[in-house]
């Protein structure tokens, strides 16, 4: 009897020495770069992240932080940065032993409100709460003590899909009183506990002006600054498609479109789909069944492909498979106009010929 042995494959982020110092062996460090951060761009911001987490005795696995890459206006460039998430308030109000719960959240009237359409003809009707507001509770020398937090207005706190927009992102779209409400708990957890918290904010409470969805990590949206505020290159200069090493498979992001390319005679005749994503991402493929797949999801909506390296040429992807997101905001940033076909046919409105 033949045992076969089992394939193995690099991770998505190399394993530095760095990280067997600091106890990481290189099946956790997997863990670490593809399922807690898996939008990090470098070893480095990891191990700034395990620093982090080491310092205030937190369970990275437990994703108490998020990796947030900002525009730096001194460096000229995108740096990787450390946000606490809503796990580390909790936990480090429970570590003191005198935190004493807290009431539900209490929300103010609602209101509905059309926002669009954007250039992008994007409109969406949202119906949120006017304010949220938490009351915590804290032992004092024995007595449960009384901290109310402060409002919390949804219009001044939700995230736009992109700075020159005002219609809200898909997380604060479809669920309006979930994202205000952890911007309440985080808000009370702060008064309850100035000393152990401080100014420490959660990635949501921060108004979107300026900033662009990028990826997501549970519910947490990171954000990058718009091009706006970055030196652009020229359209020649643009890297459309990342390297194969540092794409996520499955790849989750939004369809900008999906055109196809006819080729060969008589029996030899093949049609070949090139799927193209909001981030500039392309994917290509001759299986049918994932363009129907991805064409019942819709444009602009929040996609997972399945791909592997193109047998011809593995810096190029060939998708396997597809299936909706859970309108999930995407991985991918602002699409890039120079990785548009113009002269492709978009299957959205031409549907994929036989």
């Amino acid at each position: 009897m033949t045992q076969k042995g089992l394939a193995t494959y690099a991770p998505r982020l190399p394993y530095p020495a760095e990280a067997e110092r600091m106890n990481v062996d290189s099946a956790a460090w997997r863990v670490l770069v593809e399922a807690i951060w898996p939008s990090a761009k470098s070893p480095a911001s990891v191990l700034l992240a395990l620093s982090y987490c080491k310092a205030r005795k937190l369970d990275p696995l437990k994703r108490p932080i998020h990796i947030v890459p900002i525009w730096d206006s001194k460096q000229k460039k995108e740096v990787e940065t450390i946000w606490p998430g809503i796990g580390e308030l909790r936990t480090t109000a429970s570590r003191t032993g005198g935190f004493g719960g807290n009431d539900d959240c209490a929300f103010g009237p609602d209101q509905k409100e059309t926002f669009g359409p954007d250039k992008d003809k994007v409109e969406k009707t949202v119906v949120y709460p006017l304010w949220a507001q938490m009351t915590g509770y804290r032992i004092v020398d024995g007595v449960r003590c009384k901290f109310v937090g402060p409002k919390v207005y949804w219009k001044e706190t939700y995230k736009t899909r992109k700075n020159i927009s005002d219609v809200p992102n898909n997380m604060w779209g479809t669920r309006p009183r979930g994202q205000l409400e952890k911007c309440a708990e985080a808000a009370m957890l702060r008064r309850c506990y100035p000393e152990e918290l401080g100014d420490l904010h959660v990635p949501e409470e921060i108004r979107g002006a300026g900033f662009e969805t990028v990826s997501v990590v549970g519910d947490v949206e990171i954000q990058r600054p718009q091009a706006t505020t970055a030196p652009q290159p020229s359209r020649g200069d643009r890297q459309t498609t990342p390297p194969a090493s540092n794409i996520p498979n499955p790849f989750i992001g939004v369809v900008e479109d999906i055109t196809e390319k006819k080729g060969g005679t008589g029996q030899k005749k093949w049609t070949l789909y090139i799927i193209k994503m909001e981030s500039g991402q392309e994917f290509t493929t001759f299986d049918r069944g994932v363009v129907d797949a991805l064409v019942k999801v819709g444009r602009r909506e929040t996609v997972e492909v399945a791909w592997e390296p193109n047998e011809k040429d593995p810096k190029k992807q060939t998708a396997t498979g597809a299936e909706a997101h859970d309108n999930t905001p995407p991985a991918g940033g602002g699409f890039s106009e120079s990785s548009k076909n113009p002269g492709g046919k978009s299957l959205f409105e031409n549907p994929p010929s036989e």
